[in-house]
């Protein structure tokens, strides 16, 4: 077994119990591999580059970092501290260049961040980020933006798989506007609807029904205390 094989075998054992301390039982389910492909890697054999890809995006780890860098060294504290380093640093090269680093929730991590909210395990900066020139966000606070990559047809022809929604935080649920495009934080997963708020009461918690453009899907019903965030759709990024 080579040397950068037996650190990548000694980190993913790492990353197993880092990611269930967050509330990720199934490691490999992300990297979307088979448990004999990930027994495999922790026995030495080479990694395959997709996956190497789904740990970066996944954990923000820096690449060298993770092929030569021993992490089981590091305790979980040192390990967090790593990733929010690195993290700052991309978001000080973004400002530099005239860019804000949004953090991008991909479409493998979408079942895992809502895991996260409702155990308050949120974090944020263990996503990659997508950069948006500084002028592109007209004054609006990147700390209250979040990119969402789309899966699904529900909402096509507008907004078709692989599409990024950049939504902007909203704070009361009853800012909620009729008809408008929302990204809603379920307690079961990450969805993009057209929101219609379905009660008036503010004594009680709104429910909604959520329409999807595409014709074909059926309206959904939703209560209040299943939404976990919500964040209205202020751009769209298509074919990235």
């Amino acid at each position: 077994m080579s040397r950068v094989n037996r650190t990548i075998s000694s980190n993913l054992v790492f990353l197993s119990q880092y990611a269930q301390s967050i509330g990720e039982e199934d490691f490999s389910s992300f990297m979307d591999c088979t448990p004999e492909e990930f027994g495999a890697y922790l026995e030495g054999e080479p990694i395959g580059v997709q996956h190497l890809v789904d740990i970066h995006r996944y954990f923000g780890i820096p690449y060298e970092d993770f092929l030569h860098r021993d992490l089981s060294r590091m305790s979980l504290a040192e390990f967090s501290q790593l990733l929010e380093d690195h993290q700052a640093t991309k978001g000080k090269a973004a400002s530099a260049s005239d860019g804000i680093a949004i953090p991008l929730v991909p479409q493998k991590a979408s079942a895992s961040y809502s895991e996260r909210q409702r155990e308050d395990h949120h974090l944020a900066g263990t996503f990659p980020t997508l950069k948006l020139p500084e002028s592109f966000l007209a004054g609006k606070i990147s700390k209250r933006l979040r990119a969402f990559e789309i899966e699904g047809f529900s909402m096509a022809p507008n907004v078709q798989p692989g599409d990024i929604v950049v939504g902007e935080k909203q704070d009361n649920i009853y800012d909620v506007l009729d008809g408008e495009c929302y990204v809603l934080v379920l307690v079961d997963g990450i969805v993009l609807k057209r929101v219609y708020l379905t009660t008036t009461d503010e004594s009680i918690f709104q429910s909604f029904r959520l329409f999807s453009d595409n014709p074909e899907y059926e309206p959904v019903d939703v209560k209040g205390e299943d939404v976990l965030e919500i964040w209205k759709t202020c751009y769209q990024l298509s074919g990235m």
